[in-house]
This record gives C-alpha cells, sequence and structure tokens, in this order.
C-alpha cells in the first residue's frame, strides 16, 4: 500500500518561522513595489505640481524682465542725453525761451 502524501499546511496556519520565510522569500518583489508605490505617491505628484507651479512662474518672470530690461535701456538712454553737455544746454535754452517760441517750428 502506498504510504499517504504528507498534509500541506494551510496558508496563515504556519509557524512563525515559515511566516518570516514566506516574507524573505517574496522580499524582492514587494519592497521594489513598495518603493514605487511610495515614489509615486509622496514623490511624483508633488514634484509634477511644483513643475506646473514654477512653469506659470517662469511665464510671469519673463515678461517683467522684458519690462525691467527696456526701462533699463530707456533710463541709459537718458543718462547718456543728461552726460552730453549739447543736451543740457538745448534744454536750458527751452525753459529760459518763452513759451510761444516752443510752439512755433
Amino acid at each position: 500500500m502506498p504510504a499517504p502524501a504528507p498534509a500541506r499546511p494551510e496558508p496563515g496556519a504556519g509557524s512563525d518561522g515559515a511566516r518570516a520565510s514566506f516574507v524573505l522569500h517574496w522580499a524582492p518583489v514587494w519592497a521594489p513595489l513598495a518603493l514605487l508605490a511610495q515614489i509615486s505617491i509622496l514623490g511624483l505628484g508633488p514634484s509634477l505640481r511644483e513643475s506646473r507651479r514654477l512653469s506659470q512662474a517662469e511665464a510671469s518672470l519673463s515678461a517683467r524682465y522684458g519690462e525691467a530690461i527696456e526701462t533699463r535701456r530707456g533710463l541709459e538712454r537718458m543718462l547718456q542725453a543728461l552726460r552730453d553737455p549739447i543736451y543740457i544746454e538745448r534744454e536750458r535754452r527751452l525753459l529760459r525761451a518763452p513759451h510761444s517760441r516752443l510752439r512755433q517750428p
């Protein structure tokens, strides 16, 4: 007569050593999955939101930078004119001249 097959233990009915062995055996599978879940939940979402926020801030900063450059160019032209003695003399004469002369071509 053949010998009876050994009974298989039910999952969860084994000893603590068997559970630890099971967990360690599948660790190469669940450890990367846990890491991926943590990165996608805690890392990827906030970083994508920050990326969108920075893209919007970049657009407004570029506009403000362009305005500042134009203002700087205008101020540099004004400074260059104020350093020119001929311009200063013309301005002085215009301020001393009667208003009627200013209106005439």
